[in-house]
């Protein structure tokens, strides 16, 4: 039998040795074999986006993105004679795998929408953005993009505004306002790795090609195993079918995303299979990690709509930073949150487990309550939507991605 190779660090440590236990009752460790055809991907983009993006800049200016925005808005056939990069591309992400089960997609969005504004300001920032800057090599993207502390509350709301248009129900279907964010953040990615390989500062050996194949398949994981793992320790309870559909939701939108084939994870078991590739080869943090998780950090009470320098609004910031760094610091384990330089404010940790048990109390009902889930689901898709008007009016967040599909600016191309 081929030996498989020890839990890397990160998941022998609580509470991620714990969540292996709970929700994994098969081995998920790689054999050396599977470990490096795991690492060949980090020198692999997305080979029909990036040549989408080569013929963009190749025609006449403003051309290719009318030309991409008409094929997003109302499909390729709209498109008269489209350019072969963006008849290709475009005819792979308007083909349904038959695989999709929509049945699942529905289940696994109603669930993941009645968690509301808790799913949507948890786990999303405190977990999935904040712990995968953990990962070092990707994060140098966003450090060569510059201005932190300025451009991470647009960051929140933008990433926000993604999940919740993805996630709500019927946002996978093709004119939904999910799946054509999806194609636009796929776009927007090949934007970014043609700006990288323009610098001369990049550093291949040390970081992999910029926005590979196996940072891509991580934002999948934080956003699939670490988001709905982290919604549990926060209470909420998901039924085995809601697990599986979920995990199936992901899946189609890995495939959207651009993931290859060969790395995208079929059930939550490979998806686990996949974190622990992560988290054995990405999950190495340095000098840039606590950086832009601190940035992150601070930008919540923006995306709150606190603001300015009064004593209530500094007082009600500095208690919403203590909240969301007490989550952060119980959802990664004490030694990660440490190494991102996360504030340890032991009174607030108290706070964030009666708020668990107060959710998990209120899950419990709604299992046995007829029509509750129902009404879970619409109040969610309510308060989530309506939050997001309001914090994208605040922090200006640009929901077309038009700063980066656009040619890159010589502030992202020059050397830091």
């Amino acid at each position: 039998m081929t030996d498989r190779l020890p839990h890397p660090p990160m998941l022998r440590a609580f509470p991620f040795n714990l969540a292996l236990r709970l929700f994994m009752h098969t081995d998920v460790r790689a054999t050396q074999e599977q470990l490096d055809a795991f690492r060949r991907f980090s020198t692999v983009g997305d080979p029909l986006a990036d040549e989408l993006v080569a013929e963009m800049r190749r025609l006449p200016s403003g051309q290719g993105r009318r030309l991409f925005e008409q094929a997003v808005e109302n499909g390729i056939a709209a498109v008269n004679d489209p350019p072969p990069a963006l008849a290709v591309f475009f005819q792979e992400v308007e083909s349904v795998p038959g695989w999709v089960d929509h049945d699942k997609l529905e289940l696994a969005a109603r669930a993941m929408t009645r968690t509301g504004l808790i799913g949507v300001y948890g786990p999303l920032p405190d977990i999935a953005l904040i712990g995968g800057y953990l990962a070092s090599r990707p994060d140098k993207v966003l450090i060569r993009a510059g201005d932190l502390d300025k451009k991470a509350p647009r960051r929140l709301a933008e990433t926000a505004n993604w999940w919740v248009e993805v996630s709500s129900p019927g946002g996978l279907d093709r004119f939904a306002d999910g799946f054509k964010a999806i194609v636009r953040v796929r776009v927007t990615h090949a934007h970014i790795r043609a700006a990288m390989h323009a610098r001369e500062d990049w550093d291949y050996e040390a970081w992999d090609h910029p926005v590979n194949q196996i940072h891509t398949v991580g934002t999948l994981i934080l956003f699939s195993v670490i988001f709905t793992v982290g919604l549990q320790a926060l209470g909420y309870r998901f039924s085995r079918r809601e697990r599986e559909a979920i995990f199936h939701f992901w899946r189609y939108v890995g495939h959207l995303i651009g993931v290859h084939p060969d790395l995208l994870p079929v059930n939550e078991a490979d998806a686990w299979r996949i974190t622990w590739l992560e988290a054995a080869t990405e999950f190495i943090p340095d000098e840039d990690s606590p950086r832009l998780a601190q940035a992150m950090l601070a930008a919540a009470p923006a995306v709150h709509g606190i603001r300015g320098r009064s004593p209530g609004a500094r007082l009600a910031g500095w208690t919403l930073v203590s909240l969301h760094s007490s989550y952060t610091r119980l959802a990664l384990g004490h030694g990660n949150a440490n190494q991102l330089g996360i504030p340890n404010r032991p009174p607030f940790h108290a706070a964030i487990v009666a708020l668990a048990a107060a959710n998990f109390a209120l899950e419990t009902a709604r299992q046995r309550i007829p029509g509750a889930t129902a009404l879970s689901v619409y109040a969610g898709d309510k308060t989530r939507r309506a939050a997001m008007r309001t914090v994208t009016r605040k922090t200006g967040a640009d929901l077309t991605y038009t700063r980066e599909t656009a040619a890159p600016s010589a502030a992202i191309r020059a050397a830091a």
